[in-house]
């Protein structure tokens, strides 16, 4: 195996890291500063906190395990992506932190776009979908994308996502991941591109219960039966499993004849850094 490496997602014109440290993170996006809770960012930042404050427009506090309030509320704005592929998403804060993107995927969406772009229409899957950037950088590329989300108030947003990037005809299907990749498997269906981000635990639009530590090596065994021949394959995860451990997972059901594994960060202006998650990606023999 490959031994792990960074990959750093290049900031944006819409979108750079300015600082990070003590378990927050500062960011632009666009001309809204905000200042959120990032468990990994962990060591010292380098702005003082009397500088975020004056920096942030605005400041979310967690007040429960899973919820906050902001310091002062901010319209719905929109950010874009730049070239090749020039995704845009409609942002709003919400109470559990999160605004509507994960920047840091900026990286997998130009290896989709580089993927596929400028080769015959291909099929692609994203599973796990939220609000959708993988789906906007396939179907930007020119794929055929089903889009696999549980919520359906996330599977809204990814459709105003797509309108305002001036995109049409994604396939938008409201089911637990697991279950479509089943029924997937018995209709016989292939893909030539499969993104999947699954989270540590999580429930399906009928209860269906997801456990990454359960259920993960059944998803890769079923998603290695939907993929073509020189497929690829994106499996990004904040679950806490090491790149290491995601990898040999894998390489029980499916085989690359190329591929990159490691940490994807995110690095800040001010030269801080944090891991967002475990990546492995490539393509399949």
């Amino acid at each position: 195996m490959h031994k792990p490496q960074n990959v750093i997602a290049k900031p944006w014109p819409d979108y750079e890291l300015l600082d990070s440290g003590s378990g927050r993170k500062l960011e632009r996006f666009g001309k809204v500063i905000l200042d959120r809770p990032e468990v990994n960012a962990n060591g010292k930042s380098k702005l003082t906190i009397k500088e975020w404050r004056e920096i942030a427009h605005s400041r979310f506090e967690q007040k429960g395990s899973n919820s906050g309030t902001w310091s002062k509320p901010i319209d719905d704005w929109t950010i874009k992506t730049q070239e090749p592929n020039s995704l845009t998403f409609n942002l709003s804060q919400s109470q559990f932190k999160h605004i509507g993107v994960f920047p840091e995927q900026s990286s997998n969406w130009d290896y989709i776009f580089k993927a596929l772009h400028g080769k015959k229409t291909q099929a692609a899957l994203n599973l796990f979908a939220y609000t959708g950037g993988a789906s906007l950088a396939a179907k930007a590329a020119g794929a055929d994308i089903t889009h696999i989300e549980a919520f359906g108030q996330l599977i809204t947003k990814a459709k105003e996502n797509m309108e305002s990037t001036g995109l049409a005809d994604i396939r938008w299907i409201k089911e637990d991941a697991l279950k479509f990749v089943q029924k997937a498997i018995k209709r016989e269906k292939k893909y030539d591109l499969i993104v999947m981000d699954p989270p540590s635990w999580g429930r399906g639009p009928k209860g269906e219960k997801w456990i990454i530590e359960k259920h993960l090596d059944e998803l890769i065994s079923g998603v290695s039966k939907l993929m073509n021949p020189k497929a690829h394959l994106i499996v990004n995860t904040y679950s806490g499993i090491l790149p290491e451990e995601l990898k040999y997972r894998l390489d029980q059901h499916i085989k690359f004849t190329n591929y990159q594994v490691g940490s994807l960060i995110l690095q800040a202006k001010s030269g801080t850094q944090f891991s967002t998650g475990t990546l492995v990606r490539g393509q399949v023999r």
